[in-house]
Parts: C-alpha cells; sequence; structure tokens
C-alpha cells in the first residue's frame, strides 16, 4: 500500500507543478498567438489530467486483483462500501444536537469516479469501483493545497452539503446528507453496513422516504452533473 500511495503521490506533485511551467515554456519558445495559446493550454491541461485519471484507475485496478487472493480481512488500502440509500422528504427534530460536517466534493471523473472531498478540515482523494449497493472503494489523504489545486480541475459541479451522524438501533449510523446550493433542497439518508445481509434485512425508521440504493440517479457523481428539480 505504501508503494502505491508513493506512486499516487507522485502523479498528484507531477500534475500540480509541472503543468504551467511545461506549457509556459512552450508557448514561448513557439511563440503562437494569445487565442491559440489558451486553446493549446487547454487542452494540454485536458491531457495531463485524462493521463493521471487512468493512472489511478490502473493502479486500483492491480490493487484489486492482487487482492483477490488474500482474506478479506486482509485486504489492505481497500475499503468495500455497503450501503443503501433513502430520499428524505421531511427532517427529523433536533437536528443540531448531532455532531455535522461540512463538506464539498466534485469529481474528476465519473466514469471511473475520481472524487476529491473536503470534510470539515479533512481533505481526500476517492476512487470508486463499478456497482449500486456494493462496490470497492479507495481512499489518498490530500493536503489542502492539492485539494484547493484540484478543485479546479472538476468537471460538473462542486457539491456541497451538511451531514449529519444520527445513530440509529444501537449499531447504525445514519449519514443524513442535506444539500446546498444548485442541488438544494434534495435530502438524501445513507446506511452502512459491514455485510451484504445486514444491508439485505434493514428495516429503515418511519421517516426515511423511498429506496433509491439501485438508482444511479441519486449517485452524488451523477449529480454533480445537473441541478436537482423538488
Amino acid at each position: 500500500m505504501f508503494h502505491v500511495r508513493c506512486k499516487l503521490s507522485f502523479l498528484f506533485l507531477r500534475f500540480h507543478f509541472c503543468i504551467h511551467y511545461i506549457t509556459q515554456c512552450t508557448l514561448e519558445m513557439l511563440r503562437i498567438p494569445r487565442c491559440r495559446a489558451f486553446a493549446l493550454s487547454k487542452e494540454y491541461h485536458t491531457l495531463q489530467k485524462r493521463a493521471m485519471i487512468e493512472s489511478i484507475h490502473n493502479q486500483c485496478i492491480s490493487m484489486s486483483a492482487a487482492s483477490r487472493n488474500t482474506p478479506c480481512g486482509s485486504r489492505k488500502g481497500i475499503h468495500m462500501e455497503i450501503e443503501r440509500k433513502y430520499l428524505v422528504k421531511t427532517l427529523p427534530d433536533h437536528l443540531e444536537q448531532y455532531p455535522c460536517k461540512q463538506i464539498e466534493q466534485g469529481y474528476l471523473s465519473t466514469n471511473p469516479v475520481v472524487r476529491i472531498r473536503r470534510s470539515n478540515d479533512r481533505y481526500i482523494l476517492t476512487y470508486k469501483g463499478k456497482g449500486l449497493m456494493v462496490r470497492e472503494e479507495y481512499n489518498l489523504p490530500l493536503n489542502e493545497e492539492s485539494f484547493t489545486h484540484l478543485k479546479e480541475k472538476i468537471d460538473g459541479l462542486l457539491i456541497q452539503k451538511r451531514r449529519y451522524l444520527i445513530p440509529f438501533a444501537e449499531k447504525y449510523t445514519i449519514e443524513l446528507d442535506v444539500f446546498e446550493g444548485a442541488l438544494a433542497p434534495l435530502v438524501l439518508a445513507e446506511v452502512e453496513f459491514e455485510t451484504e445481509e445486514e444491508a439485505n434485512t434493514f428495516v429503515p425508521p418511519e421517516w426515511f422516504g423511498e429506496d433509491v440504493t439501485f438508482s444511479t440517479k441519486y449517485h452524488n457523481s451523477t449529480l454533480s452533473q445537473r441541478t436537482f428539480s423538488s
């Protein structure tokens, strides 16, 4: 895992520091007119971004393939996300009593899913595998500088939301997302599970609405590409 993180960190450093310098030097030497220079600079940034995403994708696929030869409990660097998702029409009372995270996140790519997120003062890059209720997830810590730089490269909306952490049935935590900005007044609730059996037998509280677990319409990566209409 340390070896993979080193490779990914190198990609970010190269992406962060080299693009502007190389582009400017090349344009200066060629003395390209400003309008054409802007177009080439934009194209170069796009190619560099695609190369970075492809590298992240390939590294995660390699990790996934290697992990299949090990017991599930020893799959280092891999988190198997098992969760159900619900629409919420009416917020529960006294939300202020629960812990709350202020989140903003954007997507460098939606296929494959490569996401950057700020959760309070934590910064994370996430790669998600394919799936609906169950899918693999890989997380890599970022610093504030890297997050700020990559935020300029996202496709679509920068999603902003408040996430309330509500304990439920002793064992579970409801992650209640109250979206802001272009996606307001959307509210979604997610519950994560240790096993698929737990997820399949889960009985939600009465204030949950429609189960949208198996609808890609309510994936955050999909929501980042449109506005929500109530």
